[in-house]
């Protein structure tokens, strides 16, 4: 991840003075030599209107040397860069290379700014390259975010996948107005609120103008009626409620991932429409695998926490083709996220097992209607062993179908669709399988609860 390795290369000298190696610079650019690289910089250098002096004070020359053997010395030619600097250097470079965009993500964010740009002179303004300039810079910047949110309309439409569902592209805000600026798709319909007074939407979203925000997605709320500050208190009450549930849930579904630190908050509402919460998509994360699921989770916690009602007949407005269709065609890896308790985890487990799947499906029900698991409804596809249930006893019960039907477990699987009594994801169920012992305790009672339950 492009941001990371920025951050993981930031230096400070003996002034506290925060810095950049220009040769590690390029090297987390993807530039195949640095001579391409100085060549940059010196583009950088020519572009700017300041004085020599202001420019030695952000381009920092500091040749080393190194020993190449035989007591032969090279000298090797480096800049420390300054924050503003590798902000020029980016702006300049071209934004064919995806590294270069999410590098300009990174050193044109508000944080960075706030850190690191508050006491420096300012090198980069609109008076300096002009505003047609920094319109071109900018919309540069928004063509890998444009082609992202293109490819996941075309990803949305040739699916099947149940939360890939009944998203529209709808650019609009809440009831007021349709953006220019923005490529909004939002999931399904609205809901309401029991009394009438807040519309959600859930939402995955751009702004063409400020590409250091990034892709983000989560629920923005239209204020219908009553008074605004109690309405947004009253929002925040409900996040604060479903936080920790949400967390949970989007953890265990995609494992790896800390999403009790990843909600950000607003601070402003604007034209009666209010963001809870919000969450970015990162760069290695997969808009249809990532930000879709999630907002299909979220919205379904939000509908069965606080029973908000659907709204019928949601607007599908034109898509906007000045912001549709980027200039470059950028050809991204594919991105795969691993994910449990999912549609296509279950599919896959039920492919799996080949003939026995039918036996199984007949024993799921059983299982189900004896409420020895039941469905966890947050999720796409869980199933959670019953709180009086003994864990133990389930696992053996699970080993033994398996071996009563000749079926080959495919515990690997069925551990990303089983949580435990507590709700929480069964690391160690593969491993503990293989040392199972069909004379124990535990197993005779898993015989004795298999054939009660296929009664």
């Amino acid at each position: 991840m492009i941001c990371e390795i920025l951050e993981n290369i930031k230096r400070f000298d003996e002034f506290g003075h925060v810095y950049w190696s220009a040769r590690e610079l390029s090297q987390s650019l993807l530039y195949k030599s640095y001579q391409k690289f100085e060549e940059l910089i010196n583009k950088s250098i020519l572009s700017l209107n300041i004085s020599q002096d202001e420019i030695n004070n952000h381009f920092i020359k500091k040749d080393f040397a190194v020993n190449i053997g035989n007591k032969a010395i090279r000298k090797i030619k480096d800049y420390h860069l300054s924050a503003l600097a590798c902000r020029q250097i980016v702006n300049c470079a071209s934004s064919k290379k995806k590294e270069v965009v999410y590098a300009r993500r990174y050193f044109f964010s508000k944080e960075f700014e706030a850190q690191y740009c508050k006491n420096e002179q300012v090198l980069i303004s609109n008076n300096i390259l002009g505003s047609k300039k920094w319109a071109s810079i900018i919309d540069e910047a928004s063509d890998i975010y444009k082609y992202r949110m293109k490819s996941f309309y075309e990803t949305m439409i040739n699916s099947h996948n149940k939360y890939l569902q009944g998203w529209r592209r709808d650019d609009s805000f809440g009831r007021s107005y349709k953006s220019k600026d923005h490529i909004i798709y939002k999931l399904g319909n609205n809901l309401l609120s029991k009394d009438a007074s807040l519309e959600y939407e859930f939402c995955i979203e751009y702004n063409i103008t400020k590409p250091s925000n990034g892709i983000y997605y989560g629920v923005r709320v239209t204020i219908l009626s009553g008074d605004e500050n109690e309405q947004v208190d009253r929002m925040m009450k409900e996040f604060q409620f479903i936080k920790e549930l949400m967390a949970k849930i989007l953890s265990n579904t995609f494992p790896g991932k800390k999403f009790s630190s990843r909600f950000r908050l607003t601070d402003n509402i604007h034209n009666s429409t209010y963001w809870p919460f919000w969450l970015s998509l990162y760069e290695e994360e997969n808009i249809s695998e990532v930000a879709a699921r999630s907002v299909y989770i979220i919205k379904n916690i939000y509908k069965l926490e606080f029973g908000l009602d659907e709204k019928l007949g949601g607007a599908i407005l034109e898509v906007n083709s000045e912001n549709k269709t980027p200039k470059h065609n950028y050809e991204e890896d594919p991105i795969v996220t691993e994910n449990l308790f999912t549609d296509d985890v279950y599919d896959k487990f039920l492919k799996t097992l080949g003939k026995g799947k039918n036996i199984w499906l007949e024993f799921e029900k059983k299982l189900l209607d004896k409420e020895v698991i039941f469905s966890v409804p947050y999720y796409e596809k869980a199933f959670q062993v019953d709180v009086f249930s003994k864990y133990k006893e389930i696992i053996y019960l699970f080993n033994y179908f398996f071996t009563h039907n000749n079926i080959r477990p495919i515990w690997s699987l069925l551990s990303k669709l089983l949580l435990n009594p507590k709700g929480n994801v069964d690391k160690k169920m593969s491993n503990n399988m293989s040392s199972m012992d069909d004379k124990s305790y535990w197993y005779d009672r898993s015989v004795l609860l298999y054939n009660q339950i296929m009664e």
